[in-house]
């Protein structure tokens, strides 16, 4: 697994909201496990929680499994359904 870190001054990074098979959970709904399975976590609909983490999944197609693809840190949703402000940005990669 490689981890890549942006620079925090990247302030430009929007992160579209519902985006095809990518979907946002708070993050205290995940287990620290980096393969969750569907039942196991309710999709909700505040996208961030009031500590500003937001963590965003994306859906493996073969097994359902759902894999931690970003993490978010001071998260701010704004009204066009864009992140903005993010840092650190944290991906995972296989």
């Amino acid at each position: 697994m490689k981890i890549h870190k942006t620079r925090s001054n990247q302030k430009a990074t929007k992160i579209r909201q519902n985006e095809e098979q990518d979907f946002l959970y708070d993050v205290h709904k995940i287990t620290k496990s980096r393969f969750v399975q569907t039942q196991e976590i309710k999709k909700i609909k505040p996208l961030y929680h009031s500590n500003g983490v937001v963590c965003k999944l994306r859906e493996d197609k073969v097994t359902k499994s759902l894999e931690i693809e970003a993490v978010f840190q001071n998260a701010k949703l704004k009204t066009n359904g864009y992140f903005v402000s993010i840092n650190p940005i944290i991906h995972y990669e296989k």
